[in-house]
């Protein structure tokens, strides 16, 4: 079934642009919280023939969302029904008007937001509605549009009865009061520097959070926002060179370095932890300082944009998540990564999942520290503290004894249940996982860990030993976790040992059957940029495999959940082709993480 996007409903609350129209952010305003793009409105709906959407539909998977898919369906056709009732055309045809690019830009008052909340909770007239700021929560979208007016007021006037119809049942009491639309609005028109507003205002004694939401047309542009304000405002940009969204730098750092994305959204943290930390300070009071100066400490207002992208065009799958920042905020500090690593050699081409990266764990702790000492000076020195009274009983030096003898890089991987296990009635039953850190020097690693576990009980008393192909494993006694020594690695094993007997096998052996030298594994990483500071790898089948295996047991305890999902009558196996590669990056100005979805190749 194709994606549909809802016209005006879109306009509301959808993914709106960045690339072919960029000019499409001169209409929004330069302070924008929220903001979502896309250069093509119907890039979701060119999907059938896209080799991800094929593998997703051709699996079981899409037995999980056939309830809500039935609803969508249900709510599809209601919809197309009331849009041909007032504009005389279909979904389909009304969407051939939007062909272009989308943009949206939502404000959000967050200190005038919060002050409202708390007044209409805690104040005098709790009871009453409360005082809305003016301009708390506006909302301005804009997409190429290549209808008239009047086409664009019979759209509106089917979106109110389908917003309407949408709205029944909905709970009441809100803290910020929505006005039921177009019932307690008055339509009418305004001309503002030659443009026609089409605006719905409230009417005498409704309260809502939009005054008066309304569209108009400009330069080939539909623009509708939550206010006449912002219609104003983005006719203001146009026409007399008001500042703009376009204008942003910040804004136009990130659209750069995303580049080809087919949608971008992200939230303006700048606009959302200033304006709150500015009214934590005027309420005033130590634990508010206290509070504010750990904020200060970890660097919460060097943040700048977290934001989310897809790119989907040219058969590819990419998605990306990053965090922006400036000025080396103390929080990034603990991300200490330097570098992909090495790639495990040994990792059984069996593996389901596994990774490679580095961590400076001396930097890490070092950062921690830091940021403690200064974010709550009372508790400054808690780790050295703790260490040294950790030195002083059992002669072991954590900073000297172990971390500085251990490396860089750290490996992981999983294994899938078995299927016996998955017949078996053992509620316990674990994925396989091993996970590795590099030693520089294990003779004196082993002996603090050794020290340590001896000082906390006899090592017989907690670990039972075993052999394997010359290495000796330790496993606790009352839980599946063990742990073993080799030359250069510590390894932690987790759940049944199979995964680890195979990687004590090739560690021994070697050979370049290893998991990262898989097609399907390098297909993964296909297109990925390299100067990554880590590479993860998983086979998406036996990822979701497991985690219906747990929504089938739960999910009829939650409630309206199998109203939604199906989690019943599916198989234990879904054989979903699909694999996903991972790569994180960090730099001055970013933290972020690409993945790609391609197709599984054996």
């Amino acid at each position: 079934m194709k994606l549909r996007i809802l016209t005006i409903v879109a306009l509301a609350v959808s993914w709106l642009p960045v690339r072919a129209v960029e000019n499409l952010t001169t209409l929004l305003p330069e302070q924008t919280t929220v903001f979502v793009a896309m250069p093509d409105s119907m890039v979701f709906e060119k999907l059938s023939d896209h080799p991800m959407y094929k593998a997703f539909a051709n699996s079981e998977l899409k037995k999980i969302f056939a309830p809500i898919m039935a609803k969508q369906e249900e709510a599809k056709q209601q919809a197309d029904k009331i849009y041909k009732e007032e504009t005389g055309k279909t979904l389909e045809e009304l969407q051939k008007h939007f062909s272009g690019g989308m943009a949206m830009g939502m404000k959000i008052d967050i200190a005038a937001m919060m002050l409202g909340i708390r007044a209409d909770l805690g104040g005098a007239d709790a009871g009453a509605p409360p005082k809305l700021p003016k301009g708390m929560l506006d909302m301005t979208a804009a997409m190429a549009f290549s209808g008239d007016e009047e086409l664009a007021g019979k759209m509106a006037k089917a979106y109110a009865r389908i917003f309407k119809e949408a709205a029944k049942g909905a709970a009441s009491g809100a803290p910020v009061p929505f006005a039921s639309f177009p019932d307690e609005y008055n339509e009418t028109t305004d001309d503002y520097a030659g443009v026609k507003l089409h605006l719905w205002k409230l009417k005498k004694g409704a309260t809502s959070v939009f005054e008066s939401p309304g569209f108009m047309l400009i330069n080939g542009t539909l623009v509708i926002s939550m206010s006449e304000d912002g219609l104003r405002g983005a006719v203001d940009r146009v026409k007399k060179g008001a500042k703009s969204l376009a204008d942003s730098e910040r804004h136009s750092q990130l659209a750069k370095s995303v580049k080809d994305t087919d949608m971008l959204a992200y939230l303006d943290l700048s606009t959302i932890i200033k304006p709150a930390m500015n009214m934590m300070a005027k309420e005033g009071g130590p634990e508010v300082g206290q509070v504010l100066t750990a904020m200060r400490v970890f660097g919460l207002p060097k943040l700048d944009m977290l934001y989310f992208s897809v790119d989907v065009s040219k058969n590819r799958s990419d998605l990306e998540f990053g965090l922006t920042f400036h000025d080396n905020p103390g929080l990034m500090k603990i991300f200490a990564m330097d570098g992909p690593g090495v790639v495990p050699n040994f990792l059984p081409p069996d593996a389901d999942s596994g990774g490679h990266g580095t961590m400076n764990w001396g930097k890490m702790l070092d950062a921690i520290e830091s940021l403690m000492k200064d974010a709550v000076p009372a508790f400054g020195d808690a780790i050295a503290v703790q260490l040294d009274e950790l030195k002083k009983a059992t002669g072991v030096d954590i900073r000297k004894d172990i971390i500085a003898n251990i490396g860089p890089d750290l490996f992981s991987a999983t294994a899938p249940i078995s299927a016996e296990a998955l017949k078996s009635e053992d509620e316990d039953v674990a994925q396989p996982t091993v996970l590795g850190l590099k030693l520089k020097d294990r003779k004196a690693v082993e002996m603090a860990l050794d020290t340590l576990i001896n000082k906390a009980a006899p090592d017989a008393a907690m670990f039972e030993k075993r052999e394997y192909q010359g290495a000796t494993i330790r496993n606790m006694k009352d839980a599946p976790i063990g742990f073993l020594f080799t030359d250069d690695w510590f390894i932690l094993s987790m759940g049944p040992q199979t995964l680890l007997e195979k990687t004590i096998t090739r560690m021994n052996k070697g050979g370049d059957d290893h998991l990262f030298a898989l097609p399907m594994v390098k297909s993964a990483f296909e297109g990925l940029p390299g100067d990554d500071d880590g590479s993860t790898f998983f086979d998406l089948g036996p990822t979701l495999d497991a985690v219906m295996e747990l929504m089938g047991e739960f999910g009829d305890e939650l409630p309206g959940v199998s109203e939604v999902f199906n989690f019943k009558d599916l198989p234990k196996q879904m054989n979903l082709p699909i694999v996903v590669g991972a790569r994180q990056y960090l730099d001055d100005r970013s933290i972020r993480m690409r993945m790609h979805f391609s197709e599984k190749k054996k």
